[in-house]
């Protein structure tokens, strides 16, 4: 390709020369003299090796949510200070999609110089919620006529994280003992962090606090207090990934949930029914960042675990957000040690009670009250 448009380039510039050599006369030469610049710069143009030294990106604002609009700028140093009539610069991302959300979706052509520094800034619209990655860029130069191009590529790498939109909740305790009849829930066990009744080995997730500093200081090895236990109000937030329907609100209340609970108690614990084996225990706002991220890139999937296999011990509630109910459901979550509260978006199809299952239809968007119709239930 690049050795056609070199020939191309000659073949040009020899047809120019003939011209007015044949023709003579001033015109003749004056329009010699006037191309031949432009097609000996195509030709160098054509030989040149460009050179990017670093490609930065600002995106503005840094924490984005779903339906924000995203400025993007992308600085370019090169290593030459080579003259380009014309620069334009492509980007690599990880999901094809993302060009679609562009303001613009031409390409963005810059009059060039012999500046090193170039700056494109475009717009991205209303964004979904999930997380983008620029994989590189592709930087293309070129003469006046589109001759000679020249094109220089960087791997540098940077993500976009859309979060979902959190909406605001009234707080209202939730109580980890509640009688339906006669029948009465248990309360989850959990540890009381003011009376130490001993120590054992470290687990990922324990506070700085448990540590045991003396056992530490004599045998080197991280050991964690234990304590007396007492009755436990830790709340958990399960979401419900089996579903498509009405996905993008289920996820909106569940991270709304797990915020509102985690600001006012400190802790909270969360997990996913495509993955109940793995619960995040959180007890610092990095763990709640966790949260968010995990949310930003959940997606519904039929390969959700067994809810059996969801290990509800310390558990005082369960917080269970779906799009769709079912008497499997609520047959399985009668088996559990806590309370289960059951946040519906769409269709309830359960008909079946539990003595420690309430179930709660929610509509989207309307989520500032939802725990306050709990306790009213």
């Amino acid at each position: 390709m690049k050795m056609g448009k070199l020939l191309q380039v000659i073949i040009l510039q020899i047809i120019v020369f003939c011209f007015a050599m044949f023709q003579g006369g001033f015109v003749s030469w004056f329009i010699f003299f006037t191309v031949t610049p432009f097609l000996l710069y195509a030709l160098v143009m054509l030989v040149w090796r460009e050179k990017i030294v670093f490609v930065h990106r600002t995106i503005t604002p840094a924490h984005i949510t779903r339906g924000e609009d995203v400025e993007v700028s992308v600085h370019v140093r090169r290593k030459t200070v080579f003259p380009i009539a014309y620069a334009m610069l492509e980007e690599h991302v990880n999901q094809p999609n993302l060009q679609h959300f562009r303001h613009n979706t031409s390409p963005i052509i810059k009059i060039g110089s012999f500046s090193r520094n170039f700056i494109w800034t475009y717009e991205l619209k209303n964004l979904p919620r999930g997380e983008y990655r620029f994989v590189g860029a592709d930087f293309y130069g070129t003469d006046f006529f589109g001759l000679g191009k020249l094109k220089a590529t960087d791997d540098s790498t940077k993500s976009i994280i859309v979060y979902p939109k959190l909406h605001p909740i009234t707080y209202v305790p939730i109580q980890a003992v509640f009688e339906v009849g006669a029948a009465t829930t248990p309360r989850s066990s959990t540890s009381d962090s003011t009376i130490a009744v001993g120590v054992r080995d470290y687990e990922q997730g324990d506070r700085l606090s448990w540590i045991h500093w003396k056992s530490f200081a004599k045998s080197q090895q991280l050991r964690t207090k234990e304590f007396e236990e007492r009755q436990s109000e830790v709340v958990s937030v399960v979401i419900d990934t089996r579903h498509q329907a009405q996905f993008e609100d289920v996820v909106e209340l569940t991270g709304s949930l797990a915020r509102t609970f985690f600001e006012v108690q400190g802790e909270l614990a969360y997990a996913a029914t495509d993955a109940l084996q793995h619960v995040l225990h959180l007890h610092h706002k990095n763990h709640f960042d966790d949260v968010m991220h995990k949310l930003a890139n959940v997606k519904p999937t039929a390969d959700a675990s067994n809810l059996r296999a969801l290990n509800t011990r310390g558990f005082a509630s369960m917080l269970f957000v779906t799009a769709e109910l079912t008497d499997e459901d609520v047959a399985i979550f009668a088996h559990y040690n806590c309370r289960v509260i059951c946040f519906v978006l769409g269709h309830n199809k359960t008909q079946r009670l539990a003595p420690n299952v309430q179930v709660q239809q929610v509509t989207a968007g309307n989520y500032r009250k939802v725990l306050q119709e709990v306790t009213r239930k």
